[in-house]
């Protein structure tokens, strides 16, 4: 692999390091360094993807040409999470919230709603009317219907 990838590989790690634990990257960085490339770009992937964190497009957009000067396939990245306006808060302070939230109630009302066949477009109006953050909404979207992070996004925009 020439130099020009292997140095943007790196940048991609330097670009998660913040959204990430540092083990991984830590283990991503000695992949790199002692030539197993795609292993590196596999293990932030998966990492990324297990982990449900938001990346730049410009980051996404990094892995795809790092993976694609590699040959690998594209469902290594094809679930990578685009940054979006709800998840363009502050890392730490989305990592905060996320795991604030995992034991978090949905409120009974919202179940009885979906229960009595609500869609998720009115429950993510409901949910806004009533005061909840975007944030708040799209974890509470994301439980009750088992949506994708840019699925719930998408319900909360139409709003």
């Amino acid at each position: 692999m020439n130099k020009k990838t292997i140095l943007l590989l790196r940048d991609i790690i330097d670009s998660v390091s913040t959204r990430l634990p540092r083990e991984n990257t830590d283990c991503a960085r000695e992949l790199v360094d002692h030539g197993e490339w795609g292993e590196a770009l596999s293990l932030i992937c998966t990492q990324l993807f297990e982990y449900d964190i938001p990346v730049p497009a410009s980051v996404l957009e990094n892995i795809n040409a790092v993976g694609s000067a590699m040959r690998m396939d594209s469902k290594e990245w094809d679930g990578l999470v685009v940054e979006t306006e709800v998840t363009k808060t502050d890392n730490r302070e989305w990592e905060v919230l996320v795991s604030q939230n995992k034991g978090m109630e949905i409120p009974g009302e919202y179940m009885d709603r979906k229960a009595q066949g609500a869609t998720a477009n009115e429950v993510g109006s409901e949910l806004l009317s009533a005061g909840y953050g975007k944030l708040r909404a799209v974890i509470i979207l994301r439980r009750l219907y088992g949506l994708t992070l840019q699925e719930a996004n998408a319900v909360l925009k139409t709003e």
